[in-house]
């Protein structure tokens, strides 16, 4: 029996099988990972399994490298879990999802007549996603108000704190991510305590090259859903109060925190 196989279709295929499955696993595990993170882990993925077919003649050792080695590795690059159980949750939820995605795919496909269709199909439920993704869900994250604690020297705020991607203000001397925080609740947090101040240069609409007081505290940790997540140490920069455009949050977060 002649098969006739096409590279380019098994890629673009398996590139949108992949996207999706790790679409379904943040959305279902509730993982934080951006879209453009899910698609780059996609494209490696399905080209590393791509360059093993066509280079390994032994199907076992195959089998073995793409299930034991590849597949695992785009999960933890995607999402990177912080413990073994995490991870290996995350790979039986991935497994799971590709068996039952690839059954409905093909039920679909059967039922139109048309076994063919499987790239179309796969393509066509990959960019429907993506349209909702940058259209709502990462609008929605923009908007997003958090319960935080800043913690320094055994003190204690808790606040609100607003999740802004347009803050993308980095600390050029240890290139971590700036938040802004208002003066009175540094003031809180601080005391009459001396703090160690530093100048951060930023660019702004309408200041081209301006100097921000920033303080480095000792930690700041996030609540989302059902884990909080810690950032240490982090870096603040100091604004009026004048600045916040809403009296119900304290703290501008970085949007490259997560």
């Amino acid at each position: 029996m002649h098969y006739e196989f096409y590279i380019d279709v098994y890629i673009v295929t398996n590139f949108f099988f992949d996207y999706l499955t790790l679409f379904l696993i943040r959305e279902v595990r509730r993982k934080q990972t951006k879209t453009g993170r899910m698609a780059v882990m996609a494209l490696l993925g399905v080209l590393s399994v791509a360059a093993s077919m066509l280079l390994l003649k032994n199907a076992g050792i195959y089998k073995i490298l793409v299930h034991l080695l590849i597949n695992p590795l785009m999960f933890y690059f995607c999402f990177q879990q912080k413990s073994i159980r995490e991870f290996l949750t995350d790979y039986a939820a991935g497994y799971l999802i590709m068996l039952l995605l690839g059954g409905s795919v093909e039920w679909l496909c059967r039922l139109l007549g048309q076994r063919n269709l499987f790239g179309w199909v796969m393509g066509g439920i990959a960019g429907v996603v993506t349209i909702f993704l940058l259209l709502f869900q990462d609008r929605k994250e923009e908007e997003k108000i958090y319960d935080i604690r800043v913690c320094h020297k055994g003190k204690e705020v808790s606040t609100k704190g607003f999740f802004d991607t347009g803050n993308l203000l980095m600390d050029p001397y240890s290139n971590l991510p700036v938040s802004l925080i208002e003066k009175n609740t540094l003031e809180m947090l601080t005391g009459e305590e001396p703090v160690l101040y530093r100048y951060i240069p930023f660019v702004s609409l309408g200041e081209e090259h301006g100097m921000v007081q920033a303080v480095i505290l000792d930690s700041l940790y996030i609540k989302k859903e059902k884990k909080e997540i810690a950032i240490q140490p982090a870096v603040f920069a100091i604004v009026e109060e004048k600045f916040l455009k809403d009296s119900t949050y304290r703290i501008i977060l970085n949007g490259r925190l997560w």
